[in-house]
């Protein structure tokens, strides 16, 4: 079954918030992580896509629209991103990042930032570009920017909040 894009539903945030466990955990046990996301602010406050297939979400990531994080304005930023991790290696973030994007762009959204934690080669395959060195304000991710309308969207004077 090919998994569809989505908007997730409140019943699939668990096992939403169960895709990064192996990262994020901190060895705290699943259902404390489970439970400490749930009462993220910037879980509730972002906008939420996952690839679902059948009933069950396999990929989801977080959007948060400007201004949060010292967004630029008409910018948003991906933060959370995560597949399941006996789903990893089937090209799923792709397809959700590919569609994510098409939909923001659809929107009229000029630009899309993220901080990368794995290697940048990851997303610049779909057009990210890292900022300059000199915005770069975290040691371990690397700040990155797509221009959405191919439009020239300039490199913003800072770099937005880590989100």
């Amino acid at each position: 079954m090919t998994p569809e894009f989505c908007i997730p539903q409140p019943e699939d945030m668990p096992t939403i918030y169960t895709m990064g466990y192996d990262a994020w955990g901190r060895g705290a046990p699943l259902d404390e992580h489970i439970e400490k996301c749930a009462g993220y602010d910037k879980y509730k406050t972002g906008r939420w896509f996952a690839l679902k297939s059948g009933d069950a979400p396999v990929c989801a990531l977080l959007i948060h629209d400007a201004p949060a994080y010292d967004m630029p304005e008409n910018a948003a930023g991906i933060g959370t991103f995560a597949t399941l991790p006996e789903q990893r290696g089937n090209g799923y973030g792709s397809k959700l990042i590919e569609n994510v994007l098409a939909t923001l762009q659809a929107e009229g959204l000029d630009a899309v930032f993220l901080f990368s934690d794995i290697d940048p080669a990851y997303y610049a395959r779909f057009g990210f570009k890292p900022l300059p060195d000199a915005l770069q304000a975290k040691e371990d991710s690397v700040c990155m920017m797509i221009d959405l309308q191919d439009a020239g969207y300039p490199f913003p004077a800072q770099a937005p909040d880590y989100f």
